[in-house]
């Protein structure tokens, strides 16, 4: 690909050291606040991380603490059983407890004194007969009136011989009801059964060291059955709460659940000897909530202590940015006067140079006898047509550029404005070559433009070659379709001169900027102003030696 020296769109230097000053301010500022947002991302993102790994541990820690608890309750809930078990074991093992005397007088006495001592019973005791008739309760009534034989915790304990905890229906809906059994045996037999009943709601056996105010306590059965409290909560026949007790829970668990549309979080714990599980629930969003607050808050005085640096720095470099471009604005006009003032000189300069020739042709050609008079005249007809396109150039460059296009045969219309610089490149022993298509090759123009780029590109050619030491100068304007550009046209003009230095090309389209000591610096400026206007493009090639500039048409539509 060829490389162009000339840039794509130049820059005015009417902005100069401004503009460079401006871009370097913004890169400044770019730069600053792209360090510091990293960092600060960097560092936000660090302290993320270990809050929220403090959050998943200090939530890890709420729930093994709910679970610590609910086995706390469980194992109060055990010892307390095994008091009700060894108080109605030692009463069943007692001499006077003897039912085959068929005289309850002493079993009504001793029961009846046991239960007044104790508060362990707390709706009271019953003796029961192997045929599972209720021989006696006390101190009142508390069982239903009806024969437990055919009651599967009461063929347990006569098969098993031991005791037995079972939770049983009340005959009240506001009662929790356990019952402890154990079989009364003598002489190896089993001649009946001892009762104590508890009813949990009215002790506080299910609050050792003080329930929470949001932790509900739950006693139920291992298939999920609540046995406390006495009015089952509503989601008591949701799958999703029997699907706890599904799996093997015999060192406790904590797991979370959708229970009744509340998310809650279950530590259960079993009750060891028994069936019975001891949950405690709390909703999610009240047993983490304090813990993801504390969370929250630190994270927002994290972002807080990283978004007031980044405001102030903002603050800071709006101000700086608003007192750069007061600057620069003052720079620029300052600037732009300064190149009003060259341009005007350089322009006064080029037209008195062009004034003197002519007056001095003048005052020549007006004396009949001087000799040269015929050369003189020659130079007043130069000086005035140089003057004129110099004027015409100048107009146009400064009123700007509409081009009037028409279809024009370039093989026909590039010779002969060729021809017309071919006396002057003869004249300094400089040859002008033209290499044109075979075929016609159209473009769509305004002539008198295009006249205006193509003198221009080998006038400085010539120029440049009459200034040089080789013994051969020479001119190439070659003409030729552009297969690279989708079949447009490219003109090239090329010489074997001393090329350009480093320190021209780079303003070498700009206005007011020549290489030449007498030149103006506008005749390539307007030269790439006309390429763009016709949608083409005015470039400087690369070249070992010499210079070899480039001018693309797009292709007629």
């Amino acid at each position: 690909m060829t490389q162009h020296f000339a840039p794509e769109e130049p820059a005015s230097h009417g902005h100069g050291t401004a503009t460079a000053l401006a871009a370097a301010h913004a890169r400044f500022a770019r730069a600053v606040l792209a360090i510091y947002l990293a960092t600060a991302a960097a560092a936000l993102a660090l302290v993320v991380g270990v809050l929220t790994t403090e959050r998943s541990h200090e939530e890890d820690q709420l729930r093994e603490q709910l679970l610590a608890e609910a086995n706390l309750r469980g194992h109060y809930l055990v010892r307390y059983l095994d008091l009700l078990v060894q108080q109605l074991r030692r009463l069943g093992l007692r001499s006077d407890v003897n039912l085959l005397d068929q005289n309850l007088a002493p079993e009504r006495s001793l029961v009846t004194l046991s239960h007044q001592k104790g508060t362990f019973f707390n709706l009271g005791l019953a003796i029961l007969g192997v045929d599972g008739q209720v021989l006696w309760e006390g101190p009142e009534h508390f069982l239903p009136r009806q024969n437990f034989a055919d009651r599967p915790w009461f063929v347990n304990v006569l098969k098993s011989r031991s005791v037995h905890v079972v939770p049983v229906d009340p005959e009240r809906s506001e009662d929790a009801v356990l019952y402890v059994v154990t079989p009364i045996v003598r002489g190896g037999s089993v001649t009946g059964v001892l009762l104590g009943a508890v009813d949990l709601k009215h002790g506080d056996v299910l609050s050792v060291g003080g329930a929470r105010a949001n932790v509900n306590t739950v006693l139920v059965t291992s298939g999920g059955d609540i046995v406390y409290p006495p009015a089952p909560p509503a989601f008591a026949h949701e799958d999703n709460w029997r699907r706890l007790f599904s799996s093997d829970a015999a060192l406790g668990h904590v797991t979370t659940a959708d229970l009744f549309g509340v998310r809650t979080v279950v530590a259960t714990s079993p009750i060891e000897s028994t069936e019975l599980e001891l949950s405690l629930l709390v909703p999610e969003h009240e047993l983490l909530q304090p813990t993801r607050s504390r969370i929250q808050s630190r994270l927002a005085v994290a972002l807080a202590l990283a978004a007031v640096p980044l405001l102030a720095l903002v603050v800071l470099l709006r101000r700086s940015l608003a007192t750069f471009r007061r600057s620069e604005e003052q720079a620029v006009r300052e600037e732009r006067l300064q190149r009003v003032g060259e341009a005007a000189n350089l322009i006064a300069h080029e037209v008195k140079n062009s004034l003197n020739g002519i007056r001095m042709a003048t005052e020549i050609a007006c004396d009949q006898g001087a000799p040269g008079r015929e050369q003189a005249l020659h130079e007043l007809r130069g000086e005035i047509s140089r003057l004129a396109n110099f004027t015409a150039e100048l107009m146009t460059f400064s009123k700007g550029i509409v081009p009037r296009k028409v279809r024009v045969d370039l093989t026909e219309f590039v010779p002969k404005v060729t021809s017309l610089l071919e006396k002057s490149a003869k004249d300094v022993g400089i040859e002008l070559v033209l290499v044109l298509p075979n075929a016609p090759l159209e473009a769509e123009v305004d002539p008198q433009l295009l006249h205006i780029v193509i003198s221009n590109l080998v006038t400085n050619a010539i120029e440049a070659l009459a200034a040089s030491s080789d013994e051969r100068p020479r001119i190439d304007v070659r003409l030729e379709r552009d297969e690279a550009h989708g079949q447009g046209v490219r003109l090239e003009v090329s010489d074997n001169g001393p090329g350009l230095g480093s320190d021209i090309v780079d303003q070498l389209f700009e206005p007011f900027h020549s290489g030449k000591p007498s030149g103006v610096g506008i005749g390539l400026a307007l030269s790439q102003r006309i390429a763009r206007a016709h949608g083409g493009k005015l470039a400087l090639e690369p070249s070992l030696k010499g210079a070899i500039f480039t001018l693309t048409l797009p292709p007629t539509s």
